[in-house]
């Protein structure tokens, strides 16, 4: 049994690969699973044969996520605090979240914070030149600045290092809210998964994709452009689906599962 970083209990399949097809490693078929969940299939680097597929499973791209002088809220836990240190809280509205018994230590980016993607595994901050006002210190990096706040502000912890992702607050725009770094990581990861895997990927229909039932005003429209098309790509579905704020993973998945459309290599 394990945990995956949202803290959900998880289980790992083995798995071999027999005549193309995925089987359970004990024998047979896979157990029956749930309709639509949702998991990795971790197999070693060289089991992948397609070139192009290797390629973009090895690939990587740094983006900036937030700008200089951008505050970050770093999490610090009430009941640790000694009594001879008081955290203000320099930051006090209403669209701010904090958890039960925590306060929060401000820290100010001297550099742009950048994300280091990599395809499908998790992506990494690279180092970014921080202040903590409340110390009058500058760090060379969130990693450190956490690391820094906890001994100062946690010194009960057996360890002051920890997931700055979850434990570091940002403010977006977008929401006009306080949100943690994890979440614009989760954003910025879907759309450049989508960008590597999915954009170019061609679609077309197939012989039952009339007779399907119940399908949704969005799934109709994406039939229709097939029609039209005769083949299109994952991008231009995304393009298509856009304006209706659907999710176009999500309707491609149905679509497939309806056995209207179907993947072709290009």
């Amino acid at each position: 049994m394990f945990f995956d970083e949202s803290g959900i209990k998880t289980i790992r399949l083995p798995v071999i690969v027999i005549n193309g097809d995925i089987k359970y490693y004990y024998g047979g078929d896979l157990p029956k699973l749930e309709e639509g969940v949702i998991g990795d299939l971790i197999i070693p680097s060289k089991g992948v044969t397609n070139e192009e597929l290797h390629l973009k499973l090895h690939s990587e791209e740094t983006i900036q996520i937030l700008q200089k002088d951008h505050k970050l809220l770093v999490l610090v836990r009430l009941d640790d605090i000694p009594e001879t240190e008081v955290v203000p809280r320099q930051i006090i509205t209403n669209d701010i979240y904090l958890p039960i018994n925590y306060n929060f230590v401000e820290v100010i980016l001297l550099e742009p914070l950048k994300l280091l993607l990599r395809a499908t595994k998790k992506a990494s901050l690279k180092e970014t030149k921080c202040l903590i006002p409340v110390m009058d210190q500058e760090v060379q990096s969130l990693n450190t600045a956490y690391t820094k706040i906890s001994e100062k502000y946690e010194p009960k912890r057996r360890s002051h290092t920890g997931n700055v992702f979850e434990k570091c607050l940002y403010y977006s725009n977008s929401t006009k809210k306080w949100e943690t770094l994890d979440r614009l990581r989760n954003i910025e990861e879907s759309k450049y998964q989508e960008r590597l895997f999915l954009d170019d990927r061609m679609f077309i229909l197939t012989d039952n994709n009339d007779n399907a039932k119940e399908l949704r005003d969005e799934e109709k429209l994406v039939l229709l452009r097939l029609k039209m098309s005769k083949k299109v790509s994952g991008k231009e579905i995304r393009e298509l689906l856009e304006p209706l704020n659907k999710d176009y993973i999500e309707v491609i998945n149905n679509l497939i599962g309806k056995f209207c459309i179907q993947h072709i290599n290009k």
